[in-house]
């Protein structure tokens, strides 16, 4: 039998319409869904999210929907961040909003999980654009909280999955069946973009048309960090080169520096 899975962390910022459907898609007991709510005061329209947040507390219950409401855009690490501090957990499950599961995908996921394991199981992607995972407890102890350098959004997968490997814990790739956007089924996909926290990206008349030129800008600050931090060339702009040619084998070559650690940077 499987045991009730502890928490499911879900960071959003707009589309409410694919939270629901996430939530909905989860076919396997839950202790708890907690709802990562990055709402801008003076942003766009996100009646949208609070109609789904809503919705998903009237049907499952307050007990078991969580909302911690940010009140501005925390960004993607230290969403996941407040996560784990808030919600201590023998591990947690991440999804994107954007992604659905199929029926039984969550139960493929789960197979590999071992009780008190250092373990990451990846249910989507690979690297540089992981949809849904587990993390365990033990995992985080030993290569810490996301790098919070990393703002809003985009390649702070990079640097976990390096720590992960450089500290030998163990990464499971699966590729369990999952929705992602406006796909209506697995053999029909539709929009492969995905919703975002680098913005405040809508669809349709809502679109937010600097969603180019803001995520240019952070793309790049947080590759020159990277780069800073594992000693690459500043204008490299490669997760796997990160990952395969770092030449540092500390944060910034700092010896008195661990792989759990960071620091703010300049």
């Amino acid at each position: 039998d499987i045991k009730p899975i502890p928490v499911v962390g879900i960071a959003v910022m707009n589309q409410g319409d694919w939270l629901k459907r996430l939530v909905y898609s989860i076919d396997l007991p839950v202790v708890r869904i907690v709802i990562i709510y990055n709402k801008v005061p003076l942003g766009p329209d996100s009646s949208d999210v609070d109609q789904a947040v809503n919705e998903l507390q009237s049907t499952f219950g307050t007990e078991h929907i969580h909302v911690l409401t940010s009140n501005t855009n925390l960004g993607v690490g230290p969403s996941w961040n407040l996560l784990f501090r808030q919600y201590p957990a023998e591990y947690w499950l991440i999804a994107n909003s954007d992604a659905a599961f199929l029926p039984g995908s969550l139960k493929l996921l789960l197979e590999p999980y071992e009780v008190g394991n250092e373990q990451v199981i990846f249910g989507t992607g690979f690297r540089t654009y992981i949809l849904t995972y587990i993390l365990t407890e033990r995992t985080i102890a030993k290569v810490g909280y996301f790098d919070q350098n990393i703002y809003p959004a985009y390649v702070e997968d990079c640097d976990f999955y390096l720590r992960l490997q450089m500290a030998g814990v163990s990464l499971i790739h699966l590729n369990v069946p999952h929705l992602l956007g406006d796909d209506e089924d697995l053999f029909n996909p539709k929009d492969r973009k995905s919703g975002s926290l680098v913005s405040d990206r809508q669809r349709g008349p809502q679109k937010n048309y600097r969603f180019a030129e803001r995520n240019s800008l952070t793309h790049a600050n947080n590759f020159k960090h990277l780069n800073y931090k594992w000693g690459l060339p500043d204008n490299n702009t490669s997760c796997d080169d990160i990952i395969s040619r770092k030449k540092f084998n500390t944060p910034y070559n700092d010896s008195f520096l661990g792989l759990h650690e960071w620091r703010f940077h300049d």
